[in-house]
């Protein structure tokens, strides 16, 4: 990626343009710009490169720049005017082009010169520096005519694209994603991750905590961290320390002045915890790295100043996080392993990679306490839940096989333990190679002889889900289990889960959702869990997509609260999967990043989406064209001993076409996904039959098929998928520019402004073609807009949409042009308070700036 910006800002350089290269730390903005000066020298240019380096007397990094030319050598340093002079004398070529790292580190002095020689010659510049920083609106005015470059964080799959480069062959993707979610995909200190991941010969599995704290990584931190002013560094070691604020209690710590500058450079990300908006730093890396970092006085200081300043609040809204800040006062001096990060992220490719490793810690310590109270005490409880956690992590058949084999069965016989205990062997035997057919049928017989008939009526309904999640939906599964579900003991609970489960296998979502309604809390985790996942499932099911985001996303931020990584996971894959749905692609591949750097996994569920989840990941990466992850997918994929084929994505034949699509023939991939679909219709199975149907014509789009599943389409994916079908087909027709531009406006309508552009842009080359100028004119101006307004979807935002009517009265004014100081003595408010509402207005409407917020708002409304 950098490589691309790089070849780009070349050209423009070369044409006499100036460029501003704006990056985080770590975000290869010097290598881009090294690469910047390797194109222009190839292509004949001269390059002066000047370096910026913090504290460097005034004037010296030019002099450094200009070793050889420099009059009077040996004598008094050459001042202003004999670099100026020298400059001048050296520049005078038209080929020559000013190059710059790190901008906003060089003295006022050297850029004071280096204005003025630009001024003379029109010599262009090429500087990078951090975002925000205060040097770059002088740049703007000073050096002209200038582009502004963004280099941001890699996506995951051209992060995996660079690894697999560096290291001359194939990289695991785990590894890859998990990487990029404790860097925030910035190349730099990616590779120096990656880096050191190699030398200590890292294996498949959970990425060590050790690979992110290296010392060249843990420097990479603390470079980032120390160019910063004192204020902002504070700020910055605040959050590291305290974890993710409330967005309200960091507006009142901080200001929101201080919140935008850091945003801007990269070292903030919003998120979402019950339901509120946060703050926390990015990436999540370096919120670990200060974690860790920060000395005990500055830690002392720090808490200390941010309680004095609640304390002054006279809302009082803030009693939980000033318990949390006390308790880090009382922990000043001892060992204290950092921050605990509060809650659910709405952007889990950012945040979510702190919840992955906050949930991963506290499955670490559950697993270690369940193996502590069964070492010493082998029972069936203690057992039952030991086995549980050991299925929610990688593979340890060596302690699994231990459990089973010492533990006593005979014990705890009066609860539902020995029935959960022996359903999950059956789910480990099952994983291990077993055929399901034959566990299903041996579960009961597998109870110990003191085993009641209430333990053998729940297993034995547990066993119909299994043969209906491995196999055909047996024609009298309601028949068996109806008559079981009565009751509120746990052998009636087992019954209600298993019927649930074969409801959802066979599309009955209206059956679940009523079978499921009532109270769980008292339920067996087992079947609780379960039943969770089964409900939000139903929304997928039904096509309540927005409504099953939402549930889903909240039973995610529930199983990080309660260690619960079998249910996090369920709740991410039904997550992705109504995105996906609702062609939000991208973030729903977000979505499942953060599962595959976890480690953890779905086993201990009644229908447990392990692989459908690793497989949806391939199938979403594969539509964004990102081939290289898809294969290391497909290899972690094909390691799946034994795929539940009941879910969507869950056959191991979606494997199998992946492969074809991966490796350039999507005539057979879409073929066998045909074959699919019918063979998952033959066993019942018509939630995933009805998943591939929209997959596959995402994938390879048939006119024919998309016609004869419009209906179900329309029950199942929503508005947003009819509107890509009819896009598809006015795009296949190519001759009805009509359609195109009416297809485009329902785009809008959506939010969905990448798609609408392209019709627009289709459209007007017809017109134009039919000799409609002014038709063209107007497609060509609708998609001229729509590339030039920020776009903010409503499954990407830290917050609600809707600003209050508070915010749309400051909104106006500013898009009036007026100050914040002239608001807030219009409205009667404090300077600070305008302040937190314009953060408010930038967060919710995508602005990233007043112009941006003129741009958007009606300044009369």
């Amino acid at each position: 990626m950098t490589d691309q910006i790089a070849d780009g800002v070349a050209a423009l350089a070369g044409r006499g343009t100036s460029v501003l290269l704006t990056g985080p730390a770590g975000s290869g903005r010097s290598h881009a710009l090294r690469r910047v000066a390797a194109q222009l020298d190839r292509s004949g240019r001269d390059v002066l490169r000047v370096d910026g380096v913090a504290g460097t007397p005034p004037l010296a990094a030019v002099r450094l720049a200009l070793p050889g030319v420099l009059p009077g050598r040996g004598a008094e340093p050459v001042g202003f005017a004999g670099l100026h002079q020298a400059l001048l004398e050296h520049l005078g070529d038209d080929d020559t082009v000013l190059v710059v790292d790190d901008g906003h580190l060089l003295d006022r002095e050297s850029w004071g010169l280096l204005g003025a020689v630009h001024r003379r010659l029109g010599t262009p510049v090429v500087t990078t520096v951090v975002p925000g920083v205060p040097f770059v609106p002088w740049f703007v005015e000073n050096v002209r005519p200038v582009v502004e470059v963004a280099i941001g964080g890699m996506s995951a799959e051209g992060l995996h694209a660079v690894l697999e480069e560096r290291a001359q062959g194939p990289v695991p993707p785990q590894l890859s994603v998990r990487i990029h979610a404790e860097t925030g995909g910035q190349p730099s200190l990616a590779l120096a991750v990656f880096d050191e991941a190699r030398r200590r010969g890292w294996e498949p599995g959970p990425v060590p905590d050790e690979l992110l704290r290296s010392a060249r990584v843990s420097g990479m931190h603390a470079a980032a961290v120390s160019g910063l002013p004192p204020e902002d560094r504070d700020a910055v070691e605040l959050l590291g320390v305290v974890g993710p604020l409330p967005l309200r209690a960091a507006l009142a710590l901080l200001g929101g002045d201080r919140l935008s500058a850091l945003e801007r450079r990269g070292m903030l990300r919003a998120g979402r915890s019950g339901g509120e908006p946060t703050v926390a730093v990015a990436p999540p890396g370096l919120a670990d790295h200060l974690a860790r970092a920060t000395g005990e006085t500055t830690r002392y200081r720090l808490v200390t100043a941010a309680l004095d300043a609640l304390d002054t609040d006279p809302g009082g809204e803030d009693a939980g996080l000033r318990t949390r800040l006390r308790g880090l006062l009382a922990a000043v001096g001892d060992d204290v392993a950092g921050p605990v990060p509060a809650g659910w992220s709405e952007d889990p490719g950012a945040g979510g990679a702190a919840v992955a490793r906050l949930l991963a810690t506290r499955v670490r310590i559950q697993l270690a306490a369940a193996a502590r109270r069964w070492q010493d005490d082998p029972r069936t409880e203690h057992a039952a839940e030991l086995l549980r956690l050991l299925l929610s992590v990688e593979d340890e058949p060596g302690r699994v096989d231990d459990v089973l084999a010492r533990t006593d069965r005979t014990t705890d016989l009066d609860g539902f333990a020995p029935v959960q205990l022996r359903y999950l062997e059956g789910r480990w035997a099952i994983a291990q190679g077993g055929d399901p057919a034959a566990v299903a049928d041996g579960l009961v017989a597998g109870l110990p002889a003191g085993a009641t008939p209430a333990h053998r009526e729940a297993l034995d309904s547990l066993a119909v889900a299994l043969r209906a999640e491995y196999g055909d939906v047996p024609d009298g599964y309601a028949a068996t289990l109806g008559p079981r579900v009565d009751g509120d003991d746990p052998a009636a609970a087992a019954a209600r889960v298993a019927l649930a489960a074969c409801h959802v296998i066979a599309g009955r979502h209206d059956d679940t959702a009523a079978l499921l309604a009532g109270e769980r809390s008292g339920w067996p985790a087992l079947l609780r869990d379960s039943a969770d996942v089964l409900s939000v499932l139903t929304r997928y099911g039904s096509g309540r997509l927005a409504e099953g985001v939402d549930r889903a996303r909240a039973l995610a931020g529930a199983a990080v609260d309660e260690g619960s990584p079998s249910t996090w996971v369920g709740g991410l894959y039904v997550a992705a999967l109504c995105l996906g749905s609702r062609m939000r692609l991208d973030a729903a591949r977000r979505e499942l990043l953060p599962v595959l750097a976890s480690g953890l996994r779905a086993r201990a569920l009644v229908v447990a989406p392990d692989l459908a989840a690793r497989v949806l990941l391939a199938t979403l990466s594969l539509h964004s064209q990102q081939t290289g992850l898809v294969q290391g997918l497909r290899a972690l994929a094909e390691e799946h001993e034994a795929p539940a084929d009941a879910l969507p994505f869950g056959d191991a034949l979606w494997v199998a076409a992946m492969s074809l699509f991966a490796g350039g023939d999507p005539e057979e991939g879409a073929r066998l996904l045909d074959l699919l679909t019918d063979r998952e219709r033959g066993l019942g199975h018509h939630l995933a039959a009805d998943a591939t149907r929209i997959y596959r014509l995402l994938l390879s789009f048939d006119p024919g098929l998309a016609t004869a599943f419009r209906g179900t389409a329309e029950r199942v994916g929503g508005e947003a998928y009819l509107t890509y079908l009819d896009a598809q087909h006015a795009l296949r027709d190519g001759r009805d520019p009509d359609a195109l531009v009416a297809v485009a406006r329902r785009f809008v309508a959506l939010d969905m402004r990448e798609q609408a552009v392209r019709c627009y842009l289709i459209a007007a080359g017809l017109l134009q073609v039919a000799g409609d100028d002014d038709g063209a004119a107007r497609a060509r101006a609708d998609a001229q807009v729509l590339g030039s307004t920020p776009s903010v979807p409503l499954d990407e935002q830290a917050g609600s949409a809707e600003l209050t009517e508070r915010e749309r009265e400051i909104a106006a004014l500013i898009a009036r042009g007026e100050s914040t100081s002239a608001i807030a003595r219009r409205l009667f408010l404090s300077r600070r308070t305008v302040e937190s509402h314009l953060y408010n207005i930038r967060r919710k409407t995508g602005a990233k700036d007043r112009a941006d917020i003129g741009r958007i708002v009606d300044p009369y409304a």
